[in-house]
């Protein structure tokens, strides 16, 4: 029986972790409002999946790295629990997804990283490169002013005295808990796909495991109490960082509420006088008999394929066209309004060329970042065919260019201006180029022959060059 006064070692681990829940409640919530944030509003861009795999891409070095730190150091062996480890299947999602190799660290990741090995005196010259997994005399993938900030890998962090492997205990206690707590939830929620997401069952083993490994570190090593304290704020920490990496980070949103999808009320009339195009009557003469033809006028307009290197996904849009809906509505026959959903396509970026002064790239280039939220330099929007459209009726001008984005360049959420109600779409590679080159002459695919132009020339002109 404890002596009267003092606490048992169950009281003794409850005091611990109120007081390690207290000292990362600032932090805490902030990476809990910004996951949710990001999730929630990545519903709106149609992205989740994409969000996720980024996610994955940084996290899986930081998982690896505290994998091989509780199977490699006898200090920290008790939390080298059966079927805990996860950064392989992380991994492969994120190649699956991609279908090339995960992106290198990123400085965030790096930093993470940084602190671990700080604390295990650890960092690799020569051999097998802890990051990327090769061969390697130091971090080749990285490049030279990233490989300066990474050659403080070796350095000791100065706020430690006497680094101690013990430390480490915060960061795989948080980090693999919160794994198999609230992300699980999480990833049930958004219906995320892929391995990585298969914990549950292995959940109810792990999770008691940790905390009793973590338990018996800190009551044998009770005097570390308040540097696990500044550890486990530390890890919280860095981890806001990696968050505010990702593409959709909330200060690159710009949300827009509203649901594309809530149409009603229709009505279809004969139009007197459009805005936009122009009714017409052509009368000539077609060898010597006098013809007549009906058409309109309107803009011409300019169309991008756009490629995120770093996702391997074409980036489209997706909104909902008053023309198609009306279209399938009066082929009906009848006064029954349709889902809203008939009348959403699947779109490359485009936009009328309709600015005085400014040339049909200028026009490409404002419409990407407008409609997806990337900022494009002109020089790396590539012109492709300029072409005649709408020929039955219109015989407009089309222009159509490619443009490669990374991540990096995404700067808004984008979805367009004004009154405008545009989703952005990510579709992986394979995904795109099974939807565009399956036959199929019996059900009706919302997207145009534009779209299917523009994915045919992506794969005779630049997939091998993505080795796809």
């Amino acid at each position: 029986m404890a002596a009267k006064g003092s606490l048992d070692d169950d009281e003794k681990w409850e005091a611990f972790k109120n007081g390690m829940k207290q000292a990362t409640k600032k932090t805490h919530d902030v990476q809990d409002l910004a996951i949710n944030g990001l999730f929630v509003l990545s519903l709106y861009t149609g992205r989740s999946d994409s969000l996720w795999i980024e996610a994955l891409s940084k996290f899986h070095y930081i998982f690896k790295e505290l994998e091989t730190a509780f199977q490699e150091n006898k200090e920290l062996e008790d939390f080298d629990i059966p079927g805990i480890p996860v950064s392989h299947l992380m991994k492969e999602d994120v190649c699956q997804f991609l279908s090339k190799d995960a992106p290198p660290p990123s400085p965030a990741t790096t930093e993470w990283i940084r602190n671990i090995r700080s604390l295990l005196k650890t960092s690799p010259k020569s051999g097998l490169c802890n990051l990327c997994g090769t061969l390697s005399q130091g971090p080749h993938y990285l490049g030279k002013a990233a490989f300066r900030s990474f050659s403080t890998l070796t350095q000791v962090s100065t706020q430690v005295a006497e680094p101690s492997q013990k430390l480490v205990a915060p960061y795989i206690y948080h980090m693999f808990l919160g794994l198999y707590s609230g992300g699980k939830i999480l990833r049930h929620k958004f219906k995320l796909k892929g391995e990585a997401v298969k914990l549950d069952e292995k959940a109810n083993n792990v999770k008691p495991a940790l905390r009793a490994a973590f338990k018996k570190l800190f009551l044998e090593n009770s005097e570390l109490e308040n540097e696990f304290y500044a550890h486990s704020e530390n890890m919280f920490r860095l981890n806001n960082k990696i968050i505010k990496e990702c593409e959709l980070g909330t200060n690159k949103l710009k949300i827009r509420f509203g649901v594309m999808e809530n149409i009603k009320n229709v009505k279809i009339t004969n139009l007197e006088k459009g805005r936009f195009v122009k009714p017409l009557l052509v009368d000539f003469e077609q060898d010597g008999n006098a013809r007549k033809w009906e058409m309109v006028k309107f803009g011409n307009a300019v169309f991008i394929v756009i490629f995120n290197k770093d996702t391997n996904s074409f980036v489209l849009v997706k909104q909902f066209r008053p023309a198609v809906y009306a279209r399938k509505m009066l082929e009906s026959g009848s006064e029954e309004e349709l889902p809203a959903s008939e009348g959403v396509t699947l779109e490359l970026c485009a936009g009328l060329i309709d600015k005085q002064g400014k040339s049909v790239a200028q026009h490409a280039k404002e419409e990407i970042l407008e409609e997806t939220g990337y900022d494009v330099s002109l020089d790396k929007i590539e012109p492709i065919k300029r072409f005649v459209g709408a020929i039955g009726i219109a015989g407009i001008e089309n222009t159509m260019y490619y443009a490669e984005v990374s991540n990096a360049d995404r700067k808004t959420a984008g979805g367009g201006i004004d009154s405008e109600m545009i989703d952005v779409v990510d579709i992986p590679f394979a995904e795109m180029k099974k939807m565009v080159t399956e036959p199929n002459d019996t059900e009706m695919v919302n997207f145009d022959a534009n779209l299917m132009m523009g994915v045919y020339w992506f794969l005779n002109s630049k997939a091998a060059s993505y080795n796809l």
